[in-house]
This record gives structure tokens, C-alpha cells and sequence, in this order.
């Protein structure tokens, strides 16, 4: 799959990692340590935009969310991934009570403060048929996003150490830098840029599809 990318990193990255997408994506990461972002609406609504958070979550399960953000934000160190997904669970995302597991934005929330960590999203499980074990013990779900957790630290790292996106990430690299006024993302956030992007490309794409399909 990764020699696909290779191949058609111009058509996949086209239309997708734009001016819009580094803007929004400079902005929750610059920004982070100039503000409070527990009382910040306008950061806050592009961290949602940015990272599609769903609609639905609840006051109560926001002001939760970014009071973690605030909490670790300078403590990058002290961050725990089962932590993080336990004491969210307890938090109800909608007013009916209903609680759950929230892995998905919590990477992201570590992501922000340490961009070389992960992120985990509908897109990265595709592209690695993995996902969250379909069950309803909490304690083998947040297991279980900790072993794709730790994959995917695993396997960015064989990407970078074994060169199978190099040129790829090389590419992208210049069209952040095109976007940012020459600033870039880590190697981990350009890796997550170029899967995202290939997997909403040839979902969605019949001829990017057909292109790729026989190869």
C-alpha cells in the first residue's frame, strides 16, 4: 500500500492538504500555549472544525475534554492514554447519559500537545483494518486502543527508519511549507496527513480508484 502512496502522492494529497487544512491545523497547535483554552470559544470551534468532533457531545463532555487540554498542556510528560480514556468515559456526552469511549478525539487531544504522537481517526483504521474490539467491557475496549496505539507508534517509526514514504512525506513537506509560510509538521502529523488523505481519496473517488486498482 505505502508504494501506492508513493506513486500517486500528487493526486492523493491534491485538493485535501490545502491552505485551509495547515491554517486551522497551525492554529490549535501554535495558539495552544498563548491561551486557556477551557475559556477560549474561538479556539475551541476551530479545534472542533478541525478535528470533526462530533456535533452532538454535550456542553458538559467539552468543558471536560478542554480542561484536560489545559491540565497537560505543559505537562506533556505527565499524559497517560488509559488515564486520559478512563476519566473521559466518566463523562457523559450527551444529556441522556450516555457515556462512551471517546479514543479517537483522545489521541488527538495528545496529538496537540505532542505532535510526535499518533492520531487515531475512522481513516487510519481503515487503512490498517483495525479498530476498537466491538464489545461492551470498557476495560477490553481501552485495551484495545492501546495495542492500536502503540502499533501505530510502532509502525510510523518503521515508516521513517525503513524510508517507505520518503518520497511522499518529501512532497507533502513542501506543500505544508507552501501553505504555512514555511513552517512544517512533524514527521508523525504528515504521515497521518498522507494516509488520511489517501484513504478519503479512494473511498470516495471512483476514477483515483480505478487508477490505483490494478497495480
Amino acid at each position: 500500500m505505502y508504494s501506492i502512496i508513493e506513486n500517486h502522492i500528487e493526486q492523493i494529497i491534491h485538493g485535501k492538504i490545502d491552505e485551509k487544512y495547515c491554517k486551522q491545523y497551525r492554529t490549535i497547535t501554535e495558539k495552544l500555549h498563548g491561551i486557556d483554552v477551557r475559556n477560549d470559544s474561538e479556539y475551541q470551534r476551530t479545534y472542533k472544525n478541525f478535528w470533526t468532533m462530533n456535533p452532538w457531545l454535550n456542553k458538559k463532555f467539552c468543558v471536560s475534554y478542554f480542561t484536560k487540554l489545559e491540565q497537560y498542556k505543559n505537562n506533556k510528560k505527565d499524559i497517560n492514554l488509559e488515564s486520559l480514556l478512563r476519566d473521559l468515559y466518566k463523562i457523559p456526552v450527551n444529556n441522556k447519559g450516555t457515556r462512551a469511549l471517546q479514543f479517537s478525539f483522545v489521541t488527538k487531544l495528545i496529538h496537540v500537545i505532542d505532535n510526535n504522537k499518533p492520531i487515531y481517526d475512522n481513516k487510519i483504521g481503515d487503512f490498517y483494518f483495525i479498530r476498537i474490539t466491538d464489545n461492551n467491557d470498557i476495560d477490553e475496549r481501552i485495551e484495545s486502543g492501546i495495542r492500536i496505539y502503540r502499533f501505530l507508534e510502532k509502525e510510523y517509526k518503521r515508516i521513517l527508519r525503513k524510508k517507505l514514504l520518503e518520497k511522499s512525506l518529501d512532497h507533502i513537506d513542501k506543500i505544508v511549507r507552501k501553505h504555512s509560510q514555511g513552517c512544517t509538521f512533524s514527521k508523525v502529523k504528515l504521515i497521518d496527513a498522507i494516509i488520511w488523505a489517501f484513504v478519503s481519496k479512494i473511498s470516495k473517488k471512483m476514477d483515483f480508484r480505478e487508477t490505483v486498482k490494478y497495480e
